[in-house]
């Protein structure tokens, strides 16, 4: 049985506002598809939202992170052959590649989050400049203010 993909509609400014909130907490909801279905904007810039939206809103950063952890595989078992690591110490020239796989890997999926994070962070300032600035609800103090007593 296949699952229906679920697609969420952005259409509204707190919609923009829920996506903008989405990337202060570094936190995705599980949103599926996102739709834009804005009243004013081309289909075009439509379009080109929508498929910046979807390809970034929810990547890991596997593919960076893959890519990279390949050459720290590469270059912490090439240290080990320079070291002269390999016949004698085969644990410690074992080691080397796997800390140059780990050093990789994680850097990689650092920098595929941040780049991913960048893009959404243009889409989403894109839909926020069509709708113009957000209103935010006038602060309520917590606490009765010590010099005036309100």
């Amino acid at each position: 049985m296949d699952k229906e993909k679920r697609t969420t509609r952005i259409s509204t400014s707190e919609d923009v506002a829920a996506l903008e909130l989405d990337l202060r907490s570094f936190k995705r909801r599980r949103v599926g598809r996102l739709q834009l279905d804005i009243p004013g904007m081309d289909d075009s810039t439509q379009n080109r939202l929508s498929l910046a939206l979807n390809r970034n809103y929810a990547v890991c950063g596997c593919g960076e992170a893959t890519a990279l952890g390949l050459v720290g595989l590469v270059v912490g078992a090439g240290y080990a052959w320079a070291a002269g690591l390999i016949p004698d110490a085969w644990l410690a020239a074992l080691g080397y590649t796997l800390g140059g796989f780990t050093l990789g890997v994680a850097t990689g999926k650092l920098i595929g989050k941040s780049i991913a994070r960048a893009r959404l962070s243009r889409a989403v300032e894109e839909l926020r400049q069509h709708f113009g600035p957000e209103e935010l609800p006038p602060e309520k103090p917590t606490a009765r203010c010590a010099v005036h007593g309100t």
